[in-house]
């Protein structure tokens, strides 16, 4: 084993949406020889706490602290939430001399000013699975940041991009087993599940095509299926998990005519999300 790496959830929003970047991206560490485990801040009766007693314990050999929003997304509050994370970037570096890397789509939507925001000197742009293990390597070795794709990183006064890369996802399975989906789903009453990365679409609103490429990068489905029966059999049967909508102008975002997905969708939970919003908006 190489090491241990801490994945952080900075994000204390409520309600609590799951860390699924992280519960991915713990996949990729272990698969390449790390030990990945999340401190997760969201389910913290008290998060300063939380992080001094995990840092007391043991030295990581690198902090991943995911950033999945710079603001709060609701127009009459409009609340900047860099503040707490640079707060706890602070705290961080009182315990831990630990390289710090940024990540996460928030992060990625202007890595450059985040970077400088944060005081910090590495960031991942979009897929952190393939970029976080090399950069570790790098950090380990001979430190030629420069060959770490998706990396922002600052050499004085510059911040520099390394190129974009945006990997096959087809042939990508997850064990869910990183972090605590069942409190998750207890607490928000949602499992998230990705099907997809990037999409071709220009919405002004969304930050997916920034953050994760403009080509639609598709899971298998059997895959998804599996992960959906993984959750499924976590969680217990609730009638919010899935939904898989026909509308053509909504084909981006499901799965709709995949039978191998809809066969494991109707043998267990059949989700309303999406629906429940269509149907408010349609009054």
């Amino acid at each position: 084993m190489k090491g241990k790496v801490c994945l952080i959830n900075a994000n204390l929003m409520r309600p609590p949406i799951g860390p699924i970047g992280l519960d991915y991206l713990a996949d990729a560490l272990a698969a390449a020889g790390y030990a990945p485990e999340v401190l997760d801040l969201a389910l913290a009766a008290d998060p300063e706490a939380a992080l001094r007693g995990y840092f007391a314990a043991g030295e990581p050999l690198a902090v991943g602290l995911t950033i999945r929003n710079t603001d709060d997304c609701y127009f009459p509050s409009g609340d900047f939430l860099l503040p707490e994370v640079r707060r706890l970037i602070g705290l961080l570096r009182e315990v831990t001399s630990a390289p710090i890397v940024a990540g996460g789509v928030g992060f990625s939507t202007n890595p450059e000013a985040a970077l400088e925001y944060l005081g910090l000197e590495l960031g991942i742009r979009g897929d952190g699975e393939h970029a976080l293990p090399r950069l570790l390597s790098e950090l380990a070795g001979d430190r030629e940041l420069e060959r770490v794709p998706n990396l922002v990183w600052s050499r004085g006064e510059r911040v520099i991009r390394n190129r974009a890369a945006y990997p096959s996802l087809k042939n990508t399975a997850h064990s869910r087993a990183f972090v605590d989906n069942i409190t998750y789903f207890r607490l928000g009453g949602m499992g998230g599940i990705e099907t997809k990365r990037g999409c071709p679409g220009r919405c002004a609103y969304c930050a997916d095509p920034v953050a994760q490429g403009r080509r639609s990068r598709p899971r298998h489905p059997g895959l998804v299926a599996d992960e959906v029966e993984r959750l499924q059999q976590a969680i217990g049967r609730d009638e919010r998990f899935f939904l898989g909508l026909r509308e053509e102008s909504e084909a981006n975002y499901n799965y709709n005519d995949n039978e191998v997905l809809e066969r494991a969708i109707a043998g267990g939970m059949r989700g309303a999300y999406w629906d429940i919003l269509r149907r408010l908006a349609e009054g």
